[in-house]
C-alpha cells in the first residue's frame, strides 16, 4: 500500500506545475494579500491568506509579482529555502531541518494526493499550492499563510502551558518561531513558559529580544510582564527586578 501510494505521488509530482492545462498561477497582489489564477484561460483571484475566491478580478494580470517558484523534485516540492511534501496521512507539510510542521489537514476522507506546483509570495508569507486531493476530480488551489499557522501554534503552545504541559508547549512555540521568529507575542509567550518552569535566566533572554526589538508591540508586552501572573516564580530575582527598571 505505501509503495503504490510513492508511486502514485510520483507521478503526479512530476506534472507540469500548470497542472494539465487547467490551472496556472499568474503572481501575488503587492501587498500578497491576494493571489491571482488562470482557469481555462480565465483570470479568477483568491484571498492568498484563506483561499477564497473573491468576487471580482482584474481584467489583465498587470500589477501582480510572480514570487519564488516551487517545482517538483522527487516527492517533496521545493523552492528558495522551502520544501513541502505531502504525507502517508494525506498532511500537506513544510519540512524544516528533521522537523514538519504541518499547513493543511485532511478533512474526512479528503486528502491530498500529490503537489503539482506553486508559488512563495515575494513576502515569503504566503504560499499558493497547486494541489490534488481524493476528494475532487480536478487540480485545486490550496492557499496557505503561514502566520496564521504559527498563530495556531502559539494558541495550542499556550493551552499547554496554562494545562501545565511545559515541555510540550516550549516544543509547539519552537515550531511556530520556525515560521514567525519575530513575532512579538510569540517571543513573550516562550518567556512566559520558560518563567513558569522557574528558568528566570531564559525568561529574561526572550524579554531582551522584545527590548531590542524597539516596537510598539513588544513594548506594550514588556509593561504586561510586570503584573503577569506566568512570572511569579521568578519576579522577585534581583535579575528580573534590575531588568524590569531599566
Amino acid at each position: 500500500m505505501t509503495r503504490s501510494w510513492i508511486l502514485l505521488t510520483g507521478l503526479l509530482l512530476t506534472s507540469p506545475a500548470r497542472a494539465e492545462g487547467e490551472l496556472s498561477i499568474v503572481g501575488f497582489s503587492r501587498d500578497s494579500k491576494q493571489v491571482l489564477l488562470r482557469e481555462h484561460g480565465e483570470l479568477l483571484l483568491l484571498d492568498a491568506r484563506t483561499g477564497a475566491r473573491l468576487d471580482s478580478a482584474p481584467k489583465n494580470e498587470r500589477g501582480h509579482r510572480a514570487g519564488d517558484d516551487l517545482r517538483p523534485r522527487g516527492d517533496r516540492l521545493v523552492g528558495k529555502g522551502i520544501t513541502l511534501l505531502v504525507d502517508e496521512a494525506g498532511l500537506v507539510q513544510l519540512v524544516r531541518g528533521k522537523r514538519r510542521i504541518t499547513l493543511w489537514r485532511p478533512e474526512g476522507d479528503c486528502k491530498a494526493l500529490g503537489l503539482l506546483g506553486g508559488r512563495r509570495s515575494p513576502s515569503r508569507q504566503r504560499l499558493l499550492l497547486l494541489v490534488r486531493r481524493s476528494c475532487e476530480p480536478a487540480v485545486a488551489p490550496l492557499a496557505v499563510s503561514l502566520p496564521r499557522v504559527a498563530q495556531r501554534l502559539l494558541q495550542r503552545g499556550t493551552a499547554l502551558a496554562h494545562h501545565g504541559k511545559l515541555k510540550e508547549a516550549e516544543r509547539t512555540l519552537e515550531t511556530a518561531a520556525l515560521l514567525s521568529p519575530r513575532s512579538p507575542q510569540l517571543i513573550y509567550r516562550r518567556a512566559c513558559v520558560a518563567a513558569l518552569a522557574s528558568d528566570g535566566a531564559r525568561a529574561l533572554a526572550y524579554l531582551r529580544q522584545l527590548k531590542a526589538m524597539r516596537r510598539a508591540a513588544a513594548r506594550r508586552l514588556l509593561v504586561k510582564a510586570r503584573f503577569d501572573r506566568d512570572f511569579r516564580l521568578v519576579k522577585d530575582s534581583a535579575a528580573f527586578k534590575a531588568f524590569l527598571s531599566e
